[in-house]
């Protein structure tokens, strides 16, 4: 013990204590001045003056949060989810969120099971910035319960180097003789109304079919595509495209613009066939605690600039006309801003009611044969390692 106390380590760490004592004596720490990213997943049930949003990844940024959260004095949260389906499903479970971001077709069911609250627009002086195309869309005719955010289409995104010689068509895409030299480079969206849909497309048929078997069919041709397909993703696409993990894929056409503008031999087609319109909205749950809140949030991102700073961050095209003299010109000019409403092959996904569930019930058959396939896969790898002693 004597050794110990006369060591130089415990003479150092005695002068350490007695500095850093000094230190916080005449500089208190200010709890109030510890700060967190304001972007983050969130749990737990403290909502004081706390904006907590639900939404797909990417689509608001740093900047914007952080300027918001200065001009009302309060902190934003965000969770993240990939699918509608996912929303869907937290949404029944209870979850509670101030602001959620559901894409067109979602919006009929959750409002049908009363997880939505209808719009005040009187709380909404910027809606008037609003194109009016985005007013009158089926899906909510008059945006009652919901408030367009970002739009785009399903298209191909695909590497130049690799895809040659293929017709850049769904029907091609899904022809296992064409796309032989891109045996699991496909990507298709991991989303049951959106892939099925686009199937349907290339079959001849409406990608909101009622007819059983014609769904059950499109869900038979990815089935038949598996050995191609090395990715079921719907977002953060942009890095297996451009790590080279993936040659070609259904993709929306923002990430496709995002990925042209870092790689130049990235290239985005709509197929001749046609293809799927979408818009991702902004709606407030009915159990939401800081409602208040979160008009002034959608409010806010109705400006004309700060719609323009979302859009030069992620690519998305946004439905506030007035924002395009600040968007980034070669956004405008890219594969983003393509205009739909010119376009007879282009389809918007309805709510089928019950029949929605035939379309997942497929989804769920095709995605069990994938992972037979991969289980398969890796129980043949390991029986190829292995030495058997005699």
């Amino acid at each position: 013990m004597f050794k110990i106390y006369n060591s130089v380590g415990f003479t150092i760490f005695l002068l350490a204590t007695v500095v850093v004592s000094v230190y916080f004596y005449f500089n208190p720490l200010n709890i109030n001045e510890i700060t967190t990213t304001p972007e983050v997943l969130v749990s737990g049930d403290e909502r004081t003056d706390t904006l907590f949003i639900y939404s797909y990844p990417n689509y608001f940024s740093e900047e914007v949060l952080n300027e918001f959260q200065e001009a009302e004095n309060l902190a934003i949260k965000i969770e993240f989810y990939d699918s509608n389906e996912e929303l869907l499903d937290s949404m029944l479970d209870g979850k509670v969120y101030d602001l959620i971001v559901p894409t067109d077709y979602m919006i009929e069911q959750l409002r049908l099971s009363n997880l939505i609250e209808p719009i005040n627009k009187q709380l909404l002086p910027n809606y008037k910035n609003l194109d009016i195309r985005f007013r009158e869309m089926e899906y909510d005719y008059g945006n009652q319960y919901s408030i367009p955010y970002f739009w785009g289409a399903v298209g191909l995104t695909y590497d130049q180097n690799h895809v040659m010689n293929l017709p850049l068509t769904w029907s091609s895409l899904l022809d296992t003789t064409q796309v032989a030299h891109l045996r699991n480079k496909i990507a298709i969206l991991d989303d049951p109304r959106m892939s099925l849909g686009i199937v349907l497309i290339a079959m001849g048929l409406d990608p909101n079919t009622t007819n059983e078997l014609e769904i059950s069919r499109a869900a038979d041709i990815l089935i038949h595509l598996s050995p191609y397909i090395g990715l079921i993703q719907s977002e953060d696409l942009e890095e297996p495209l451009l790590n080279g993990d993936i040659h070609i894929a259904m993709n929306w056409s923002g990430s496709s613009a995002y990925i042209a503008d870092i790689n130049t031999d990235f290239r985005f087609v709509l197929p001749a066939e046609g293809s799927i319109f979408f818009v991702d909205n902004l709606a407030v749950p009915v159990n939401a605690s800081a409602k208040t809140l979160s008009y002034k949030f959608i409010n806010y991102l109705l400006d004309a600039r700060v719609a323009a700073q979302l859009t030069n961050k992620n690519f998305f095209p946004n439905p506030i006309t007035s924002s395009r003299k600040y968007v980034e010109r070669i956004i405008l000019k890219g594969p983003a801003y393509i205009n739909p409403f010119l376009s007879s092959n282009i389809h918007v996904i309805e709510d089928l009611g019950e029949v929605d569930s035939v379309y997942y019930r497929e989804w769920h058959r095709f995605k069990d044969h994938i992972a037979q396939i991969n289980n398969t896969s890796v129980q043949t790898q390991r029986e190829r390692g292995k030495i058997v002693l005699f």
